[in-house]
Formats: C-alpha cells, sequence, structure tokens
C-alpha cells in the first residue's frame, strides 16, 4: 500500500518521496496549499467559519470515539480467557 501511495504521489504531484514515508514536508505543505485555495474559492477563508469548521470536526471526532468503557472490556475478554487457562 505504501509503494502504490508513492507512485501516486510521484505521478500526480511530483514529489518524489525518499525512505520508507510517502507522507513528506513538501506534500503536507502542498496539502496545505491545496485546502487554502479551497476555502478561498468556496469563500470559507475568514476566521469565524475557520472556527465553525474545527468546532465541527472535532464533535465529528468524539461521535467517533469509542466510550471509554469498551476498551478496558475488550482487553479484558481477551486476557481473562487466558488467564484461567
Amino acid at each position: 500500500m505504501n509503494k502504490k501511495a508513492k507512485i501516486i504521489v510521484k505521478q500526480k504531484y511530483d514529489i518524489n518521496p525518499s525512505g520508507w514515508p510517502w507522507r513528506t514536508p513538501e506534500f503536507e505543505t502542498m496539502q496545505i496549499d491545496i485546502l487554502k485555495e479551497h476555502l478561498n474559492r468556496n469563500h470559507l477563508y475568514t476566521e469565524n467559519k475557520i472556527k465553525l469548521l474545527i468546532e465541527g470536526l472535532e464533535k465529528d471526532i468524539e461521535k467517533s470515539k469509542f466510550p471509554s468503557l469498551i476498551n478496558p472490556g475488550i482487553f479484558i475478554s481477551l486476557f481473562v480467557p487466558i488467564w484461567i487457562q
């Protein structure tokens, strides 16, 4: 999967990732520039609108998190049978 991502980044964006990771600083800069251009084009590049976008993203992240009791429950359900054996 990493190799395919490197090929796409090289062909589509002319960024040559050296080493293992394909998310290089050049790619990050290019991604930020594309986001800024999109926000400017859609008249969303104001302080208030960006704050609203960030708040919306934070709410989506909170909704997608597992409740705090699920992670220990998963650990216990996997550990107890091994401990009993």
